[in-house]
């Protein structure tokens, strides 16, 4: 098994927003359904959730990035 590079939050939410767009995507024209509803409501809260986290290992790389562009301008 590969080592996963993505941190474990950011996981998790793609996980949950392949069910709830699955759950969405299988919707009937015509039918109206809580269920269904719920999924599509789910899915803009996961994608917010993950815009977040994103958000988050940008943030992280730009310092990390930084930090080694200044070891290797030290030498």
């Amino acid at each position: 098994m590969s080592k996963t590079l993505l941190p474990a939050q950011a996981h998790a939410a793609a996980a949950q927003l392949e069910d709830a767009l699955s759950t969405w995507g299988a919707r009937e024209a015509g039918s109206h359904h809580p269920h269904t509803r719920a999924a599509g409501e789910q899915a803009i809260a996961l994608c917010g959730e993950l815009i977040v986290q994103f958000q988050l290992l940008r943030d992280s790389l730009v310092a990390e990035l930084g930090a080694y562009d200044d070891e290797v301008r030290r030498g």
